[in-house]
């Protein structure tokens, strides 16, 4: 599946940490790129997906997945205007 300029699996990787953990609005996993814009039933389109949390989590993804990805609270203004709604 492509985000922005990255290319992300259709499933979460199996030694994804976050994986098992506690589930919430406010955890990793309900902003992340694979479970809100894959599946059956996707939360978000990719195109609608913001494109700096798509390079946060890529970046992540290619590092081995150590630490947290950095999401920005605050988009940067032309990439709120590139938004599909």
């Amino acid at each position: 599946m492509k985000i922005g300029d990255y290319e992300f699996p259709n499933k979460c990787p199996k030694d994804c940490r976050f994986l098992g953990g506690p589930f919430s609005q406010g955890d990793f996993c309900s902003r992340c790129p694979i479970f809100n814009c894959s599946g059956e039933c996707p939360l978000l389109r990719p195109e609608d997906y913001r494109k700096d949390w798509a390079k946060s989590w890529y970046r992540w993804f290619e590092g081995g997945m150590q630490g947290t990805p950095r999401l920005p609270l605050i988009q940067e203004e032309r990439e709120r205007d590139e938004l599909t709604f």
